[in-house]
């Protein structure tokens, strides 16, 4: 998926794109022009710092969830639900993080024809240096909201992700 650094157009191009036609809500337009600037630029920021250190974003991603699940590791299916990425994506990914030395395959627990993803030490040593480098990164972008900004932004948050995916169910 492409997704450009800044959104290609300015707030007046959008404006006067919007004219011509009648009934769309320039606010709405704008607001959601503002909150893909934003997304953008911060995958872009973090897709490089990421680089910086041997991994693309999705296979940090994929760690990420890893690191949440710890030792109970997790089905193929289930990082690729999870990274919101196809199971086909998610395989390229596993491979990659395998042939560095960070996940390994595993046969299930519960049913030995199918197979978990686990860390490994290794994999669980680069998150510990990662992962909080990651947070403070966070940190610093949203240094200076307020705990109230910080609950609106997930509310309104939720309620967009809610109102896309029932866009994307219909």
């Amino acid at each position: 998926m492409l997704l450009p650094r800044r959104v290609p157009a300015t707030p007046e191009e959008i404006e006067a794109v919007m004219t011509r036609y009648p009934g769309t809500d320039q606010g709405q337009v704008a607001g959601l022009a503002g909150i893909l600037d934003f997304a953008a630029l911060w995958l872009g920021v973090l897709s490089d710092w990421l680089e910086s250190r041997g991994l693309s974003t999705g296979r940090f991603m994929a760690l990420i969830v890893l690191t949440i699940v710890g030792e109970d590791g997790l089905a193929p299916s289930e990082i690729a639900r999870r990274i919101r990425v196809t199971r086909a994506t998610v395989t390229g990914l596993i491979d990659g993080l395998e042939a560095e030395g960070y996940v390994e395959r595993a046969p299930s627990l519960e049913d030995r024809r199918r197979i978990t993803i686990h860390l490994t030490v290794e994999g669980r040593a680069l998150m510990e240096e990662l992962l909080p480098a990651h947070l403070h990164r966070i940190s610093q972008v949203m240094k200076g909201l307020t705990s109230q900004d910080l609950q609106d932004l997930r509310r309104l948050a939720d309620r967009m992700r809610a109102r896309t995916e029932e866009l994307a169910d219909a």
